[in-house]
């Protein structure tokens, strides 16, 4: 038969010998890294190997992985290619430069580009900059999105990669990611571990500081009963109480945001006597005689939002700007547009360092915290700002610089969007009040300090008409 001629059987076992070999050879090399890199548990341990690897098992001169690097909001090539005296040169990228490579690997799952075609930017500078002739590019994945790429590449467009070496890259690309993915989710938890234990430590300290003031002036009172004694007594202990209430009262914030359950009960909201109210709520907070809090009167503007959230949005930034504000001012205002109303507070305090910009929203946060701090607070007043803004359909924005001052934006929606769980006010705002302008709106000035500027006490908003 002609099944059985050797002329005919011997090019297909030949065929199958040599994808055993091939199979042989992609499940062995896959199998070492895999071995290797599940092992690591640190992520530059687990970068600088798997460059090491990939040299190995690919036979390539160089290797690189591009990754996205939080802090910077870029991506960089921070390990694997050697320049020419052997050390590792980090590169940063630019996000929108990696973009499209990112996605043609999202689709592909791995790419060979060859000089002198290379039409993407980013890839064509890495092989000039790294004397790159060819290279396989494969995604690193967090779950479903790619959050960078890993490179192997040889110095001659010349020297091609087969079949199995793409077969192995792809593997590589998979073993990494999975790696990665272990390594981030251990440092997460031992962030959230030290986290914890700082907040432990933190509320341990703002808790018995006021306790131990509240025990004092009792102390103080047996000894001294006369009526200017218990005056002086009562007024301390009252602000140990205060203290001890607003520790208790941003708990329990975070605790609600927590659990999910807090949905936003909306109702329809003016916002003038909302300011006014929150005004007379804060006049006994504490502040240097040097700082003057300044309420900007607003016009008639009305939204529909959650007015218990929007309440502790703006107390916790007021709290936070006269807390950090040794002289000058903490001025609030209220702008609206056709579409948003926007809240802002802001202070000329110590202000925040850029380097910490993008944490201070971050639960349990703070620029200091260490005991010896200068100031008190567990680090979650921001975050409950951004998170009930959040929920409210909001942004919460922030400039700051050290020395000059910090200004914090809250922008809120005049009405929800489409799909918000709460409740709908039952009618609209009086004629003509919906969104409008507040340019050139006053500070209300306090008694006896005409201009609104004051270093006294904060009043309430002063009667205007329609109020």
């Amino acid at each position: 038969m002609a099944d059985d001629d050797p002329a005919h059987t011997a090019p297909a076992a030949w065929a199958d010998a040599s994808r055993l070999r091939e199979d042989l050879q992609v499940s062995s090399a896959l199998a070492r890294i895999g071995r290797e890199l599940i092992a690591l548990l640190d992520t530059p341990e687990i970068l600088t190997r798997l460059a090491e690897l990939t040299r190995e098992v690919l036979d390539s001169a160089v290797s690189g992985t591009v990754v996205w690097v939080p802090a910077e909001d870029d991506f960089a090539l921070i390990t694997g290619i050697p320049g020419v005296d052997g050390a590792v040169t980090p590169l940063r990228i630019p996000a929108e430069a990696v973009t499209t490579v990112l996605q043609l690997l999202d689709d592909r799952g791995c790419a060979e580009y060859a000089l002198p075609a290379v039409d993407e930017p980013v890839i064509d500078a890495l092989f000039r900059h790294y004397g790159i002739g060819r290279a396989l590019c494969v995604p690193l994945r967090r779950g479903d999105t790619v959050t960078g790429l890993h490179l192997a590449g040889r110095r001659s467009a010349a020297e091609l990669f087969t079949d199995a070496d793409r077969r192995i890259a792809e593997g590589v690309g998979h073993l990494a990611s999975l790696a990665l993915a272990n390594a981030f989710l251990l440092e997460e938890t031992d962030r959230l571990s030290r986290l914890k234990s700082e907040f432990v430590s933190t509320m341990s300290h703002e808790l018995r500081t006021p306790i131990a003031v509240i025990i004092g002036y009792v102390d103080m009172l047996r000894d001294d009963p006369t009526p200017s004694g218990l005056r002086f007594g009562l007024a301390r202990m009252r602000h140990a109480a205060v203290e001890l209430l607003d520790l208790v009262q941003t708990t329990l914030d975070m605790s609600r945001l927590q659990s999910g359950h807090d949905v936003p009960q909306v109702e329809l909201l003016a916002v003038r006597p909302l300011l006014r109210d929150l005004a007379g709520t804060l006049a006994d907070l504490p502040r240097r005689a040097e700082v003057a809090l300044v309420w900007h009167e607003p016009a008639d503007v009305w939204l529909v939002t959650d007015r218990r959230k929007l309440t502790t949005i703006l107390r916790n930034l007021v709290t936070n700007a006269l807390k950090f504000t040794h002289a000058g001012r903490v001025e609030v205002r209220c702008i609206a547009d056709g579409e948003h109303c926007h809240f802002s507070v802001r202070d000329t305090g110590i202000g925040i360092g850029a380097e910490h910009l993008s944490t201070i929203f971050e639960m349990f946060r703070q620029v200091d915290g260490s005991d010896a701090r200068a100031y008190g607070g567990v680090g979650l007043g921001l975050y409950i700002v951004q998170a009930l803004g959040k929920q409210l359909g909001g942004t919460v924005a922030v400039e700051s610089e050290l020395g000059l001052g910090s200004h914090f934006r809250v922008t809120l929606p005049l009405v929800p969007a489409a799909g918000w769980s709460g409740a709908s006010p039952a009618a609209g705002p009086p004629e003509g009040a919906r969104g409008a302008s507040l340019e050139g709106g006053t500070a209300a000035p306090a008694a006896g300090c005409p201009g609104g500027i004051h270093g006294g006490p904060v009043s309430p908003y002063g009667r205007s008409p329609g109020m």
